[in-house]
């Protein structure tokens, strides 16, 4: 089974996490409302979510590979670390989805579906 990282929307769209994964900082960072920030902490208290850095190398890689997208810090984070640990990217952002398969990442959902093609940037 693939390792999953979880960008923002699994904590703010989800009613439950969809499995084990890992998450960054800055995604735990963007999160704003109540209900998605009590999802991320027992996840990270029942040992459901990992908090973990992408390295300096992948996180570099991927923004030389993507300068042009128009991402976040966050967004670059969950890309260098499903990059670097050849996992799943969880994400409902089309945007996220987009580079990512640009990257020969596989993406999965949360609950909006995927990209019907990949654009070129």
């Amino acid at each position: 089974m693939k390792v999953k990282v979880f960008d923002s929307p699994v904590f703010i769209n989800a009613s439950e996490l969809p499995g084990k994964g890992l998450t960054t900082p800055e995604v735990l960072g963007e999160l704003k409302d109540l209900k998605s920030k009590m999802l991320a902490e027992a996840g990270v208290k029942k040992g459901i979510v990992r908090v973990v850095s992408p390295s300096k190398q992948a996180f570099e890689y991927v923004m030389k590979k993507l300068k042009n997208v128009g991402l976040s810090e966050a967004d670059f984070s969950v890309l260098a670390l499903a990059y670097e640990r050849k996992a799943v990217l969880v994400t409902d952002d089309f945007n996220l989805q987009n580079a990512a398969m640009l990257l020969g990442l596989e993406v999965e959902p949360v609950v909006r579906g995927r990209i019907k093609f990949i654009r070129d940037v």
